[in-house]
């Protein structure tokens, strides 16, 4: 048997890649760590999501510091999310916290201005799932003057969602 840094090299590439995203994904970082040496740190799943977007999408942050250096937080999967993006949206199993320190972690590496195949951006993402921490961190950094596909700005959805008390945050009128 052939054992090198604990990885079983018998196992074929498209395994330890798989292993790698589910690691990611599951904030299993001492796998994660393990894998590094045997696997392109660039691998995707079937709808082109990085290990770095699945981390970020579970808020597994030991995850995202490990992977932040080594995969760009600009790319974008299939349908053009990017990690930070994947951050944005709540999951209600994810502690609040958790999800806003992963935000602020991915930021200074992230294009905070990117949209979506839908025209969204992480701030409009934050505001269709409601994330009113991701939201307030967000508006300091988001261009609030951009448009989504239908034409709303972050204040028009905030308003369309029923998150009126945030409407003065994202009114880009009296914020430039």
């Amino acid at each position: 048997m052939l054992r090198t840094n604990r990885i079983d090299y018998r196992y074929s590439a498209e395994w330890r890649s798989v292993r790698f995203l589910l690691a990611a994904r599951d904030g299993n970082s001492t796998t994660l760590r393990n894998l590094l040496p045997a696997v392109d740190c660039d691998v995707r799943d079937d709808v082109g999501r990085t290990a770095l977007m699945l981390a970020a999408a579970m808020a597994q942050n030991e995850c995202i510091k490990i992977l932040l250096p080594l995969i760009d937080a600009r790319l974008v999967d299939n349908e053009s999310w990017t990690a930070l993006m994947r951050a944005a949206v709540h999951h209600s199993s994810t502690c609040p916290d958790k999800r806003l320190d992963c935000l602020k972690q991915l930021l200074p590496y992230s294009n905070v201005d990117a949209l979506n195949c839908s025209g969204s951006n992480a701030l409009m993402l934050a505001i269709k799932s409601e994330n009113v921490l991701a939201i307030k961190f967000l508006a300091t950094y988001t261009n609030l003057t951009v448009m989504n596909t239908k034409g709303q700005t972050a204040h028009d959805l905030a308003l369309q969602h029923g998150l009126g008390e945030l409407s003065n945050l994202l009114r880009f009128e009296k914020r430039r």
